[in-house]
Order: structure tokens, then sequence, then C-alpha cells
């Protein structure tokens, strides 16, 4: 279904953690509260004066956290909508918003170059890291939480302590600005940059595991299987690739977009791959088989730029340019 009720473009979306909800962003400074099944909107609440580019829930699905143009993040209550915490301290437009697992950190990455570390309770700033030399494009959490990912436009990958924020590694090699960062455990970490290339590195070593080239052009976006040591590559050549990690092997192709792709997503069972491009479609493929199920949302003609599945794997949430 198509939720419907925003105004200007929706830039991120979240699902509850019992996947009965959706929260949504918008340019507009709104978030909304959607229920999944009805497709009613709950509540919509102003949260900003100026364009929201992320959301992301705490893990107790009680309140969402923002990133705004104006330089802040909020925490905001789902129920009442009051404000819980505002977050001051990026002296520049805020790109991604990450609440650590266990609820009391707050990540945040501004195009000042910084990712600030937050304590949700408080609203204080712990630890501000310090080392990118341009704007932080990627930024990605290790799944037991103690390690920061970042990457950008200077063409490194660091790595951070998350509790302490102090810079554990600096990865040197890529040579065009990164666009994407994913763990896949809490060992390895692969970046994908503006000319194709997919790297992935070892953390403990610093060392560079495997390099190669998947795309033609900028590699906008990476997915992880859950369940098996495959990694879902979308490039700006309008392809979508499926690749094993530990031999770099092409497992397949899955057809093609008519342009960017700009989003993907795997679902949490491993079964199904979405696709989000600039084509405007939203596709689902069959991830074992590689068979294309169906296309979703061809009536909007807006262009995709974020989605998720949640996470029992049942449900689909996109964000895209036609406010819906």
């Amino acid at each position: 279904q198509t939720l419907r009720g925003h105004t200007q473009c929706v830039s991120s979306v979240a699902f509850s953690p019992d996947s009965q909800y959706l929260v949504s962003s918008c340019l507009d400074g709104t978030v909304k509260r959607w229920h999944v099944q009805t497709g009613q909107c709950l509540k919509s609440y102003q949260v900003h004066q100026s364009m929201i580019w992320s959301i992301t829930l705490h893990p107790n699905g009680q309140s969402c956290f923002t990133a705004s143009s104006d330089k802040t993040s909020k925490q905001l209550d789902l129920k009442t909508g009051a404000c819980l915490q505002i977050f001051t301290g990026h002296t520049r437009q805020l790109g991604s918003v990450v609440c650590t697992a266990e609820g009391q950190t707050l990540i945040t990455s501004g195009h000042d170059h910084t990712i600030r570390c937050w304590d949700i309770l408080t609203g204080r700033c712990k630890n501000v890291l310090e080392g990118h030399s341009n704007a932080i494009w990627a930024a990605a959490l290790s799944p037991d939480g103690n390690t920061i990912a970042s990457g950008g436009m200077d063409r490194t990958v660091k790595l951070w302590n998350a509790h302490s924020g102090k810079q554990l590694h600096s990865l040197q090699g890529h040579i065009g600005g990164i666009w994407a960062t994913l763990f896949t455990d809490n060992n390895s970490i692969i970046s994908g940059d503006e000319d194709g290339t997919i790297r992935i590195w070892d953390i403990a070593k610093q060392t560079l595991k495997q390099s190669w080239q998947t795309h033609q052009g900028i590699l906008p976006c990476l997915a992880a299987h859950p369940l098996e040591p495959y990694i879902v590559s979308g490039g700006a050549d309008g392809t979508l690739k499926l690749w094993h990690t530990e031999t770099q092997q092409l497992i397949r192709t899955f057809g093609s977009h008519d342009g960017w792709i700009m989003c993907t997503d795997v679902s949490a069972d491993g079964r199904y791959l979405a696709t989000g491009c600039r084509d405007w479609a939203l596709k689902i493929w069959d991830l074992k088989t590689g068979t294309y199920v169906q296309t979703i949302g061809e009536e909007n003609k807006a262009l995709l730029w974020a989605l998720k599945f949640s996470d029992d794997g049942k449900m689909l949430a996109t964000a895209s340019y036609d406010a819906q």
C-alpha cells in the first residue's frame, strides 16, 4: 500500500521493533507515525522548521531520533509528540543518525566532517570524532556496538571506538570518495566508492583483505545477506549484483534498472531482495533463484532513495521523492 500525507519529499523510514507501525520523516520537518496494516496516519508532529534527512528509532520503539539541516538532532516521544531531548553541537547540517542497541548512546554524523556520540539521557556530547578532511557520506555501527566505521570524500575509512571516541585505524586505498560502508561481522568492514570498487578490510589486522571492481561508476549502496557470506551491490550503472565475499565470485546479476540504483535491502530471512532506483521502480527479487518477483508502486513515478525491510521480513517500507 501507499501511505499518503506528507507534503514534501519523504527522506527516511523506520519500522517499530514489532513491525506494527512505521515512522517516516520529511523534508518539511515533520515526523509521522503510521499503522502498518491499515495505512492510517496515527500521529503527525512538526519537529523541525528545517529539513529532516534521517530518522532512527530507539530500541524500545517509544521514541525516535532525527537528523536535521538545522544542525540538531531531536528525540521525539512518538505517543505524545513531546521533545525529550535536543542534541546540539554540529556546525553544519546532519546527514545520519544511529542509536546503539542498548539505547544509551546516539551517534550523529554531519557535514562538518565530524561524528558525535551523545548520552541520550542527559543530551551531553560524550565524544567528538574528528579526523576526516572532507564530508562524511557513510557511517555504520558494528553488530556488537563497539566500533563505528565512517567514510567520505577524503577517500578513507576510519574506525572509531564507539565508547571512548578514540580513532582506532584509518584505512586507505580507495581512489574515489566513499559512498557506502557496511559491517558483515565485528572484524570485517566493507566499503564502496565512486569508481565502483568494493574493498573488504580486516579490522584487527588493519589490512585490505580483498578488492574488486563491481560496477562502472559510483556504487551508491550495499546490503549484507543475514545468513550467508554474500553481499549485494547496487550501482549507478543500473545493475544489481550478488557477490560471495570470500571468493569475490559474482553469483548473479539481477536484471537491470534504467538509472541509478539508489537503495537496496535484504529481508531478515534472506529470501527477498528489494531495490529502488531513479527509474521510479521498486523491484522485488527472489535472492536464491534470482527470479524477478514484482514491481511495486510504478504509478507513483518518483525517485526512490531509501527502503528497509521489517525485522520479521514481512513488511517493506520505502521513501520517495513524491512525498509518499
